[in-house]
């Protein structure tokens, strides 16, 4: 299974998105094993979705870095 990005929470699933295929899948609350927040990168493991921390944190990387570019580009312009 791929890793999911949380888009949002619904009243009892997250919202979420293969950031390969760009599916949107709803996983049920009580099929993850923490509180999640929109964002958070998951992968399921033996029946439970758990954080993936270390992939939220390369994106969350990516995300900075071409927000700078597009700022810096901006300025530029």
């Amino acid at each position: 299974m791929d890793k999911l990005i949380i888009d949002h929470i619904e009243e009892n699933y997250a919202v979420c998105e293969n950031p390969l295929t760009k599916e949107i899948l709803n996983v049920a609350l009580n099929k993850i094993n923490y509180q999640p927040c929109d964002g958070d990168v998951i992968k399921l493991i033996a029946g439970y979705y758990i954080k993936d921390e270390f992939a939220r944190e390369e994106r969350l990387k990516i995300i900075r870095t071409k927000m700078k570019h597009a700022k810096h580009n901006k300025k530029n312009s």
